[in-house]
């Protein structure tokens, strides 16, 4: 299907937010198994994805926090879309610039047996992920997906393994606990991580 050719946009924004047919799924990981242009692509595409949920439920928010029903009318959706757009551009400007200045706190995740966690990360902090994917089935690439203990996705990307390791970059996020899910290219959950944001002291 996609042999001959890149993705287009739209297909890129469909997967990343996880709106793409289930048969479709399948062509289209095969295709990002062998394409670097594709699996760049796909990183910038979820970047963006994630800042626009981010501003979305920021927004959402508001009304709620400041008790303003007015900003409720439908007269003002414009406007809002419009500062959607500005905080979406606005952090994709910023994570460029700063991307390769951070210095991370990096996190070692790793599977273990019962419910406690045990992965401590700062608030506030950009932060390297690093994977173990010591006996999961052997794949170049692998899509990971971090949650909130609600199970909303807070960030997606496929990220190319490492032998038995994977790792990755976010920017720094609330205190809360989140999880990190590792997928294998049919879709199939492989794995599960936990890691906890801790308040600044």
């Amino acid at each position: 299907m996609y042999a001959n050719r890149h993705m287009d946009e739209e297909t890129l924004e469909r997967y990343s937010m996880g709106a793409m047919p289930e048969g479709a799924i399948a062509p289209f990981e095969e295709h990002l198994l062998i394409c670097e242009p594709c699996q760049l692509r796909l990183a910038q595409t979820d970047v963006y994805v994630g800042a626009m949920r981010q501003a979305s439920a920021r927004l959402r928010m508001e009304p709620l926090k400041r008790g303003l029903p007015w900003l409720r009318f439908p007269r003002l959706v414009p406007a809002l879309a419009g500062m959607a757009v500005a905080v979406v551009a606005a952090g994709l400007w910023l994570s460029r610039v700063d991307m390769g200045e951070a210095h991370p706190f990096a996190v070692d995740l790793v599977a273990t047996r019962g419910a406690a966690i045990e992965a401590k990360a700062p608030a506030g902090r950009w932060l390297l992920l690093r994977l173990d994917l010591a006996n999961l089935p052997a794949s170049s690439w692998y899509r990971l997906e971090m949650v909130d203990r609600f199970g909303s996705r807070v960030w997606q990307a496929t990220v190319p393994a490492q032998g038995s390791k994977a790792g990755f970059k976010v920017r720094g996020t609330q205190p809360g606990i989140y999880f990190v899910r590792v997928y294998g290219p049919p879709g199939e959950l492989l794995r599960e991580y936990g890691f906890e944001v801790e308040s600044r002291r």
